[in-house]
């Protein structure tokens, strides 16, 4: 013998101790984490931008998620107490990597383009596009890393 849900009125089988159609258990308490199987997915949390520590709550508890970024030294975090998201700050010693990177791969390109403009020679300069590219990416990196370098220490 069975019992019937005092939220739903569904019939569960005697071993259930919570309905599988509304999550409410036995004493009639619904669970408000339950969702139903044919349900979407909830929407992620919302994020608040980069920090050490959860902005909301300033708890260090947090379980690992995919970063949305495309530099990332560590995962985005969710914080466990109040399932804020966030994201760890870039270390220093990352960001003045890539100064001093890009830096060299842009002054790089730039000689290697005045290079071959000054060779003349038609195709050097079409090949030159390789290094057009190199030098826009080395740009990137300084931007990325000064940036980082100029947000406030902590």
């Amino acid at each position: 013998m069975g019992w019937v849900c005092q939220s739903c009125r569904e019939e569960i089988e005697e071993p259930f101790d919570a309905c599988w159609n509304c999550g409410t258990d036995r004493a009639g308490r619904p669970d408000s984490a339950f969702r139903r199987a044919d349900e979407p997915d909830p929407p992620p949390p919302p994020s608040a931008g980069v920090s050490a520590v959860c902005p909301a709550c300033g708890s260090v508890e947090y379980r690992p998620i995919r970063p949305d970024g495309w530099v990332t030294y560590a995962p985005d975090r969710i914080c466990t107490g109040c399932g804020m998201r966030y994201t760890p700050p870039t270390p220093r010693w990352a960001a003045v990597t890539l100064v001093l990177v890009g830096s060299a791969m842009l002054l790089g390109a730039v000689a290697s383009v005045l290079t071959r403009l000054a060779t003349g020679n038609l195709l050097a300069i079409v090949t030159g596009v390789s290094d057009v590219l190199v030098g826009l990416l080395g740009g990137i990196a300084v931007r990325y890393g000064v940036r980082v370098l100029r947000r406030p220490a902590g």
